[in-house]
């Protein structure tokens, strides 16, 4: 009985601590990303994007996350997610329109695609201009 007792307590006492932290991150992400000016009828996936987001900053830096089939350190990813802003956002929701396959692990699959928006931003809107210019370079 007696550490049923402790277990309870230190149970509480962690979600004690919890409350009102992912809330916060997460208007901390809405305000980075410029939440308010995504398009309405993008607003729900966008909201769905921050809140993956605030998750994987949230997360504790010895956690591994998987990231297009490989284990990353956490302290990596939460490193790259912070870098993602209004642009990132709003390519990934375009991406994910876009797409003709079935995507069965939506959220493994919207999380890779943040992490990698990071790095191609650039090269997806030089990609697009040309691709709207008759694909030449």
């Amino acid at each position: 009985m007696k550490n049923s007792y402790l277990s309870e307590n230190k149970t509480q006492a962690s979600q004690a601590r919890c409350v009102g932290k992912f809330s916060a991150k997460l208007q901390e992400v809405q305000k980075r990303i410029e939440y308010s000016f995504i398009r309405m009828g993008d607003r729900a996936q966008a909201l769905e994007l921050c809140m993956m987001i605030a998750e994987v900053e949230l997360l504790p830096d010895e956690y591994d996350i998987q990231i297009a089939g490989d284990k990353l350190p956490a302290c990596m990813v939460k490193e790259i997610f912070e870098k993602i802003g209004h642009d990132h956002v709003e390519m990934v929701i375009e991406n994910f329109k876009n797409e003709r396959r079935e995507i069965k692990f939506k959220k493994s699959y919207l999380r890779t695609a943040l992490y990698h928006s990071v790095f191609e931003i650039e090269s997806h809107y030089i990609n697009q201009a040309n691709v709207g210019i008759g694909g030449m370079i």
